[in-house]
């Protein structure tokens, strides 16, 4: 239990009216001495009577429009026997692309059994993630004196997201950009075999779990040994979109503007019919990410996973985070975001590399 400045003022206060009593005539000390000492033990087994936990569900709208209010709801429960006085809870509302943190503090009482409900609005200018997150309560008695951590029950849901999605606007797109990533001659992988049987990747010696539909019959009478074909990969992905997510920048505008160039230029290959995927590093998972645009769908998703990890002041590029990674480096053409040509030559070593830099999404 955590003892308050004003628990201090109450016991110092005590002292000096038992003192009063004991060393003068004065009659209301005697009054004085049991009201601190009845306030301090009252706060004391208020504060102390209540379960340890109580239970919370925190809810909001999936999407939010930016610079518009959102209204999010905190529900508290009481499971146990006794009354709680005073409950304090604080949830936090974290934009998780920009870092941008905020607060909101609540006070309940809430009688045995029972449930109340505190509503708080949410406004962002900028686009992201906002994680929500309600953490532990704290308890009391009416005046604040004593205070004591009650935990959430395994029932409870502390985190909920809201989504402010950027502005999304269609770019103007050449038709020779459209067909060259578009192009019929990067329609298959040449550094992995797949199963498409239209298109042969290399020729092996025939091993256990080979197809006998497989086998190349005029070569193996040539060897005089049983030759497979294996088959070629298609890649649908041709173009990998990198954003590249430093450096860091404490200027909400430009991050939003790096976003929102980024998810219209994907929109705008979409709208041409050319499927693709985004990639960039995510520095909350400590991992390259891709997501492959096939459709409105998974546009928006690809989307939402974009603006769910931050921007970072790192000294590798995505390019070179995506180099270093396990990804499948099966994409022809790769258009690379960022504020600076570093890693561009890295790109060129595994496909066409073209550059959007800060002059493109002013």
């Amino acid at each position: 239990m955590k003892v308050s400045v004003r628990t201090f003022i109450l016991i110092g206060l005590l002292l000096a009216s038992v003192a009063l009593y004991l060393f003068t005539d004065a009659g209301y000390a005697a009054f004085l001495v049991v009201l601190f000492a009845v306030l301090l033990g009252g706060a004391a087994l208020v504060a102390g009577l209540p379960g340890n936990t109580v239970s919370a569900k925190l809810t909001a709208p999936l999407q939010g429009e930016r610079g518009q209010e959102a209204k999010a709801t905190l529900t508290v429960s009481n499971p146990g026997k006794l009354p709680i006085i005073k409950c304090k809870t604080k949830v936090t509302a974290e934009n998780m692309l920009n870092g941008k943190k905020d607060e909101v503090n609540s006070d309940f009482s809430i009688w045995s059994g029972k449930t109340d409900r505190m509503g708080f609005v949410l406004k962002d200018d900028h686009c992201g993630l906002l994680r929500l997150t309600a953490e532990e309560a704290e308890l009391s008695d009416p005046l604040g004196i004593f205070r004591r951590k009650a935990s959430f029950d395994r029932n409870s849901e502390t985190v909920c997201n809201l989504y402010y999605l950027p502005q999304i606007t269609e770019l103007t797109i050449s038709p020779e950009d459209v067909s060259t990533y578009d192009m019929e001659s990067y329609k298959y992988s040449q550094s992995q075999k797949g199963n498409d049987p239209s298109e042969m990747f290399d020729i092996k010696a025939y091993g256990e779990g080979d197809s006998y539909k497989a086998i190349h019959w005029k070569l193996s009478s040539k060897l005089d040994d049983i030759m497979v074909r294996e088959h070629g990969l298609p890649i649908e992905n041709r173009v990998l979109i990198i954003l590249d997510k430093r450096p860091a920048s404490k200027d909400e505008d430009e991050i939003d503007r790096k976003i929102e160039f980024t998810a219209s230029l994907s929109y705008s290959l979409l709208r041409k019919g050319v499927y693709h995927s985004i990639g960039w590093f995510d520095y909350l998972n400590d991992r390259f990410e891709t997501v492959r645009v096939d459709g409105e769908e998974a546009f928006w998703m690809a989307v939402t996973a974009l603006i769910s990890s931050p921007f970072v002041d790192d000294e590798k590029s995505a390019a070179q985070q995506f180099a270093e990674s396990d990804t499948d480096k099966v994409f022809s053409n790769y258009i690379y975001i960022s504020e600076t040509a570093d890693g561009t030559e890295i790109l060129m070593n595994y496909g066409q590399t073209d550059l959007y830099g800060p002059e493109d999404f002013q």
